[in-house]
């Protein structure tokens, strides 16, 4: 064990040395605020869909009603429906069902694998802006920093 710690040492002041002795670490009082933020962010996502009428407008007749509506437009409607809806953690079952009831199994599927992309994305982006400096200030140490790749 002494010699895994010895290595993450050695590891360690190697990267400083790189950063011409800058703390690789970040700020962790900014990591906590975002990550509050983020937290903020996931409690306000749960509550809207919980605890609000927007439930009522995530059902699937009335999603299809307003996909039928919005004409030409629906395809781009929908794709923005499922991307918002998997950055608030709506199922993705019900939206990828819509997609293929709406618009059939070939438009549906390359609207859903769209959606789904830029969805994730969206949620990549907010996990990475907001939550990235807390999970770098818990200090973990990862496995391939330990051990580096042997020539």
């Amino acid at each position: 064990m002494a010699l895994l710690s010895k290595k993450a040492k050695i590891f360690e002041n190697d990267i400083k040395e790189k950063n011409h002795g800058a703390d690789t670490h970040p700020n962790k009082r900014q990591g906590i605020i975002k990550a509050l933020i983020f937290m903020v962010f996931v409690i306000s996502a749960i509550v809207l869909i919980r605890f609000t009428p927007t439930k009522n407008y995530i059902t699937i007749g009335v999603l299809t009603a307003f996909l039928e509506n919005a004409g030409v437009w629906a395809p781009v409607a929908y794709i923005i429906i499922h991307a918002v809806g998997v950055c608030l953690f709506l199922p993705g079952t019900l939206l990828t069902a819509l997609g293929a009831a709406i618009f059939g199994a070939y438009w549906g599927f390359v609207y859903v694998w769209i959606a789904a992309m830029l969805g994730s994305s969206g949620a990549f982006l907010i996990g990475r802006t907001l939550a990235r400096e807390f999970a770098a200030s818990l200090n973990f140490t990862c496995a391939w920093c330990i051990f580096p790749s042997r020539p």
